[in-house]
């Protein structure tokens, strides 16, 4: 719950925070205050010691509509709305028009609680194939992101690109090359190429499709691993996907999201909110372990993305 109090001098707002139910041996997590637009842009941020409070700088953004209010955990990378919400941040909007600048958080203690970090360790190996065999890669940056699960990523998805997914899985017989990844991004796209941004035909995902030599193209091994897969794939989304209509389909997508997770590597990577968790290096058997913050209360394990660079 929050409120609004008083209404002090000077520029920006001024936030407050009350942990409520606090019992003897606790120890309170860390908190930041954060301003948004209601685009999404961060304004400011801030630690919050104690009670608090602290002033956030909106920087003169108070006659460009609402000002986002976030109490909630510190974040290490550039904070974003959509990753303050995973972490179950407290939030209110502003409006300085009719709203006193000073906002008082009252954060009851199941809401405090979650940001208890625990740790979450991920292990793995990275190879390259060279002919026949699988070669270590030694010395490579392993970062890894928090992304949305493949059934939110499918409802973000708009009806253009779930009619491609029908057509590739009810025409193709080449499979695009990997989009390149982007930077790590918000809900709002950063680094994409105009190629990627004006996608809208089967076509365009089609690298050389005449080209037998194309490593994606027929009898690659990524058509057998994905032409298996469609074959798993019920009789019923098969039928869908012929003739149901997009909504149906989407649906459909959400229901066999892990059989269909292979397909999503060859595939636009804009729709996907991701916030990077860790980074390591691998060791000269190529592997490697890093190890991140959870909430302690998220029973879920978390979705995780991969991405592996090596200077040559």
């Amino acid at each position: 719950m929050t409120s609004n109090e008083g209404n002090p001098e000077g520029r920006g707002l001024v936030v407050s925070v009350r942990l409520r139910d606090i019992r003897e041996g606790d120890n309170p997590p860390s908190l930041n205050a954060y301003a948004f637009t209601s685009h999404g842009l961060l304004l400011d941020r801030r630690n919050i010691e104690g009670d608090g409070p602290v002033r956030l700088d909106t920087g003169g953004a108070e006659g460009q509509g609402p000002i986002i209010v976030a109490v909630g955990p510190p974040v290490e990378e550039e904070p974003t709305l959509s990753s303050l919400r995973r972490l179950g941040a407290t939030e209110m909007e502003f409006d300085p028009r009719r709203d006193r600048p000073n906002l008082m958080f009252d954060i009851w203690r199941p809401d405090w609680l979650r940001w208890w970090p625990s740790i979450c360790c991920v292990r793995g190996h990275v190879y390259k194939r060279v002919g026949d065999v699988d070669l270590p890669v030694c010395n490579a940056t392993v970062e890894v992101f928090e992304v949305d699960p493949f059934p939110i990523i499918i409802q973000k998805l708009p009806d253009h690109i779930i009619d491609l997914l029908r057509q590739v899985i009810t025409e193709i017989e080449v499979i695009p090359k990997p989009d390149p990844i982007p930077d790590p991004i918000g809900p709002v796209a950063g680094n994409i190429s105009v190629q990627a941004r004006s996608m809208s035909r089967l076509s365009d995902f089609f690298p050389n499709p005449d080209d037998p030599n194309e490593p994606h193209g027929p009898g690659s091994p990524v058509i057998k691993v994905l032409s298996s897969v469609f074959k798993a794939l019920p009789e019923r989304t098969l039928a869908v996907a012929r003739s149901g209509s997009v909504s149906a389909f989407r649906q459909e997508l959400v229901a066999n999201a892990i059989l269909l997770r292979p397909l999503f590597c060859w595939f636009p990577h804009r729709w996907v909110t991701r916030h990077k968790v860790g980074q390591g290096t691998t060791t000269c058997d190529g592997r490697f372990r890093i190890c991140f913050f959870h909430s302690v209360f998220n029973t879920d394990k978390p979705d995780l993305w991969f991405r592996i660079t090596q200077d040559v």
